[in-house]
C-alpha cells in the first residue's frame, strides 16, 4: 500500500523542484523526506526522479505517477473538508433577460418569473462558487452576466473561484469578473485555472489540461473550501 505522506513528499518535490524546499514545505527534515521518496520508489519498483547536484527531474515513471498522485491527494483533501460540489448549468435554468421592474438588489429574493425563482433557490443553497467562464471579445459571456445580474443577495458575501477558457486562457474575462463580484462583496479566490483551448491545453478537438493546470485547480478549490469554512 502506498503511504499518503510519501505521495505528498513526491508532489512537494515536483512542485518545488528541490528536496530541500520540499522538506521545508512539508515540515519534515530532508533525510525524512528522502527516505519517504526512496520507500515510494521501492514500493513501485521504479525510480521517480533523476537527481543531480543542480536539479531534480522526473523519470518516465515519475511522469506517469504524477497525475494519479494529484488525483489521490485531491480526493483526500476533499474528503477531509467534506465539501460537496453541484453543477449549476445555465442551460438547465433558462434565465430570461433581466427586464423585471424591481431591481434584484431590492427584490429580497422574491421574483415574479418562476425560472428566476428556481435559479435563485439553486444559487442561494450554495456556500461558494466556481465560475467556469469563457472569454468573448476580451470580456465575460453575456448570458452568464445576465444570470449573475438577475440575482443579488444570493451571491453577496460568498467566495468564488474561477476556471476560464479561451484563446489566451480567458484571463481577461476573469479580471472583469473580479470587478463584478467585488460589487457584491464576494471574496474572489486569487488562485485560478486558465485553459488555453487553442494551445497547450488542447489535443485536437479535445480539452486536455496539463499537469500544472490540474495542480492549480487543486489549490483553487482548497482556497475556496477554506473560505467557506
Amino acid at each position: 500500500m502506498i503511504d499518503r505522506y510519501h505521495l505528498r513528499y513526491f508532489l512537494a518535490v515536483v512542485d518545488t523542484g528541490s528536496f530541500t524546499r520540499a522538506a521545508a514545505g512539508c515540515n519534515v527534515s530532508q533525510p525524512t523526506l528522502s527516505v519517504g521518496i526512496s520507500r515510494l520508489e521501492e514500493g513501485l519498483g521504479r525510480k521517480l526522479f533523476h537527481r543531480t547536484s543542480r536539479r531534480v527531474e522526473l523519470t518516465e515513471a515519475g511522469v506517469g505517477l504524477l497525475s494519479h498522485a494529484r488525483a489521490i491527494e485531491a480526493g483526500f483533501a476533499a474528503a477531509e473538508r467534506d465539501a460537496e460540489y453541484r453543477l449549476l448549468d445555465l442551460a438547465e435554468f433558462d434565465v430570461p433577460h433581466l427586464v423585471a421592474e424591481v431591481v434584484p438588489g431590492a427584490a429580497n429574493k422574491q421574483y415574479d418569473d418562476p425560472a428566476v425563482t428556481r435559479w435563485s433557490e439553486a444559487v442561494d443553497a450554495c456556500d461558494g462558487y466556481v465560475f467556469v467562464t469563457a472569454e468573448y471579445n476580451h470580456s465575460v459571456p453575456g448570458t452568464m452576466k445576465n444570470a449573475f445580474d438577475s440575482l443579488f443577495g444570493e451571491w453577496a458575501g460568498k467566495p468564488v473561484a474561477f476556471v476560464s477558457y479561451g484563446a489566451d486562457g480567458g484571463v481577461r474575462a476573469v479580471e472583469h469578473w473580479r470587478q463584478i463580484v467585488g460589487n457584491l462583496s464576494m471574496t474572489d479566490i486569487r488562485n485560478q485555472v486558465a485553459l488555453n483551448i487553442y494551445g497547450e491545453d488542447a489535443e485536437g478537438a479535445d480539452l486536455a489540461p496539463r499537469e500544472h493546470k490540474q495542480a492549480a485547480l487543486v489549490r483553487a478549490l482548497s482556497d475556496l473550501e477554506d473560505a467557506t469554512a
